[in-house]
């Protein structure tokens, strides 16, 4: 091929099987075995991309989805201890609570001020505070829920 001719490349395959043949097609190719031998990156790059993809190594996680993988498994350990935590403290928190402290779903301006409030006069009454500290099980259940509250974000209007 001159310099003036430009090779016209096909679409690169998509499935094993269209590798296979794309690889069986490059290994009939002089020229390109040529390039390939002394290193041509180009032809490096494309015959160890359809090798891989022939060899059905395209659906193996790499390094990153495996991290992320293992993230989202650890996740998942968390939030079952945590679940598990809340429920076997004897505390009555709904599902839909337990959830919206798992995702982090967004609340109202309304219910964060609410539980500012709340919050507020629990610091400002000594016998509430005392009952808090001394584990009554209502007192708990409504911390948890405001701390739900306000550690989420609030929904913008």
């Amino acid at each position: 091929m001159t310099d003036g001719q430009q090779q016209q490349q096909p679409a690169p395959p998509t499935t094993s099987d269209a590798a296979q043949a794309r690889l069986s097609a490059l290994t009939a190719d002089k020229e390109y075995g040529a390039r390939l031998l002394n290193g041509d990156t180009a032809a490096r790059a494309e015959f160890l991309s359809v090798s891989q993809l022939a060899a059905g190594l395209e659906k193996r996680p790499g390094a990153e989805e495996l991290s992320a993988i293992s993230e989202q498994q650890a996740d998942a350990r968390h939030i079952a201890s945590f679940i598990k935590g809340v429920k076997n403290s004897g505390m009555n928190i709904r599902d839909e609570v337990l959830k919206e402290a798992i995702s982090g779903a967004p609340v109202s301006q309304q219910d964060h001020d609410l539980a500012k409030s709340w919050m507020s006069r629990l610091m400002a009454d000594q016998e509430q505070s005392k009952k808090l500290l001394a584990g009554d099980i209502q007192m708990r259940e409504q911390l948890f829920r405001a701390s739900t509250i306000l550690s989420a974000n609030i929904k913008e209007s």
